[in-house]
């Protein structure tokens, strides 16, 4: 066996494939909790039109503000809508925005950190700087200027969230991709005559894959609560959606007159699926060593 072949097994025994991180997520009870959570709500998501018991946007006002029943399981809001209904079928809007916003992030994040790591130098520099010049100005600000500008569409909601993400993914990554390019499974690829696109997707992207998993799954949660904060302010999902920052906005002001079903059902719905990934995040996290 020689020194190259010596390299190529070091490649090997860096880090892990998908399936091999699939096999530790199984066995963290934190990850399979959080995964069944939110396995609940991507149902809720697909399927919530076919199993609720009334129209999510079905007026009545004669019923507004009916209080948690055996008719009404959550009540019904201001205008006579079905809580419970609107909570089900609501699931749908966080699953169109937060997880493309995410992969949006996730991916563009993932390449500029790879650029960043492998390359260091000027390039390093450069993108360093643009990437703390993001980072520096406040998130919720940034959305809102642009949402201002552009309109609050999804497709605004995602770019906005998705290039706000971009410089915390890219950081983390370019820390784990200066580790790996000193190993000697780069210098084998080096060797080789690799170029170093080969490099950066074929060898090292591999074995950083559980890392961006755990930068996806943490930032799914922070996206999820950006989507819902945005709707909440008025500049994110508009009416009459069933999202849940929405609905929390519009029962939010009768809250001092007692009707406190229609803003606290939605809130516990958020904060269960923010739950949800963040455990999922630390049980992948924890396979990890971290």
């Amino acid at each position: 066996m020689n020194a190259t072949d010596d390299m190529t097994e070091t490649k090997a025994d860096v880090g892990g494939g998908a399936s091999d991180l699939l096999r530790q997520i199984g066995q963290s009870k934190l990850a399979v909790f959080g995964a069944f959570i939110l396995l609940f709500w991507v149902i809720c998501a697909a399927f919530g039109y076919l199993v609720v018991p009334y129209d999510p946007l079905a007026l009545d006002p004669l019923r507004s503000f009916a209080p948690p029943s055996a008719e009404h399981f959550f009540g019904t809001d201001a205008l006579g809508r079905d809580v419970f209904s609107r909570i089900i079928v609501g699931s749908r809007e966080i699953f169109l925005v937060a997880p493309i916003a995410t992969l949006l992030g996730v991916v563009m994040g993932t390449m500029v950190g790879l650029i960043m790591g492998y390359f260091r130098g000027p390039i390093d520099a450069v993108l360093g700087r643009l990437m703390d010049a993001v980072i520096s100005l406040p998130t919720v600000v940034v959305a809102l200027v642009a949402l201002a500008a552009l309109g609050p569409s999804k497709i605004t909601i995602v770019l906005v969230v998705g290039f706000v993400f971009l410089p915390y993914v890219a950081r983390t990554i370019r820390t784990a991709v200066l580790h790996e390019r000193e190993l000697e499974y780069i210098e084998a690829a080096k060797i080789r005559g690799e170029n170093a696109l080969y490099i950066m997707t074929v060898e090292i992207l591999p074995n950083v894959f559980s890392l961006v998993v755990v930068e996806a799954t943490v930032r799914l949660g922070y996206a999820i609560f950006a989507v819902t904060t945005l709707s909440f302010i008025g500049f994110g999902i508009q009416p009459p959606s069933p999202d849940w920052g929405l609905a929390i906005f519009e029962g939010y002001g009768f809250l001092a007159a007692g009707f406190w079903w229609p803003t606290l059902f939605p809130a516990l719905a958020i904060a269960s699926l923010v739950v949800s990934v963040n455990l999922l995040a630390d049980g992948i996290a924890e396979t990890r060593g971290e």
